[in-house]
Formats: structure tokens, sequence, C-alpha cells
């Protein structure tokens, strides 16, 4: 992806990517394509809610498979993920430099635990997305969001900025 600014400084070192997709064109080639004919696929769509704000004192979740090992057996290059999650995070607010959501969590279980899951959907129980994991604070024992309310627009911020380069 090509490197932008939004303006704020804080989001420089903030890395997003997104796809849009034709989901007719796509169902129809995956219909289509005998190398998966027979095998199960599941594309999931979220078509939530996009406007909510997380509450205090509700729990929130987020897992992701993000810790990654490649190893080499049999002559061949394995990969094997393990799984990183949150299940006790606590909405606190949000971080007025940013703009993005903060959670607290009992306790924060090191970087390696978390490093590759950005992206990861800060999830309810109910299922209903309301952050996008982007970061985290080791020593307060907190992890940031980006709001969900916000993707679009900072999707079209950075169509706009590309188009300009």
């Amino acid at each position: 992806m090509k490197r932008f600014t939004f303006g704020k400084s804080e989001l420089e070192s903030v890395d997003i990517s997104w796809a849009k997709i034709d989901l007719d064109a796509f169902q129809r080639s995956i219909a289509g394509n005998k190398n998966i004919s027979g095998k199960p696929f599941e594309f999931i769509v979220y078509q939530g809610p996009f406007g909510q704000s997380p509450q205090p004192q509700t729990p929130y979740i987020f897992a992701s498979q993000n810790r990654v090992v490649i190893y080499e057996a049999l002559g061949r290059r394995h990969l094997e993920r393990e799984p990183s999650y949150e299940m006790e995070m606590e909405y606190t607010g949000r971080n007025t430099n940013q703009g993005l959501c903060v959670f607290s969590i009992p306790d924060h279980k090191g970087h390696s635990h978390y490093k590759g899951a950005s992206g990861a959907p800060i999830i309810d129980s109910t299922g209903q997305i309301f952050a996008i994991l982007v970061g985290g604070c080791e020593i307060s024992n907190e992890l940031f969001g980006y709001p969900l309310w916000d993707v679009p627009n900072l999707i079209r911020i950075s169509e706009d900025s590309l188009k300009h380069q």
C-alpha cells in the first residue's frame, strides 16, 4: 500500500487495508471455479450497524489468529497459527489525541501476544462490531480500537489521498 498522512501526525503509523468487492461477480467466479468445486467455502460479510459507540461496563472481546510459526517438516514448509484474544475488555472512553476507542484489559499479555492482531474486530457478546483493533499500551493495560462508525470515512480520505499522489 502507498503511505499517506491524514493530517494528524498521530495516525501516521496506522496501517490500513481494505477491499471493494463486487459480491455478485465474486460469487459467480467461485461457483464456476473447478479448483474449489465441492470444497466448503464461506464468505462472511458484516451487515450489522456501523453507527454505534461502545458503552462502559459492557464486556468486549476480540480474537485473532495472529501468532504465526513457520516450520519445515518432511520436506515441506508448514504454517501454524495460534490464537490471541481478550475476553474481558471494558470500554473506558476515547483517546482525545487520536479519537481511538480505549479498552481496559485485566492484564496485558505482552507484545508477542498481540503483534499481528491489528485489524481484528472488537465485538460485544451479540457479535456487533464496535471498533477495529489498532494497538495498545502494555504499561496502562489498554488496547485501542479505531471506531467502526468512522471506517467508511477513513477509506474515503485514504482513497482521495491516493488519487492525489
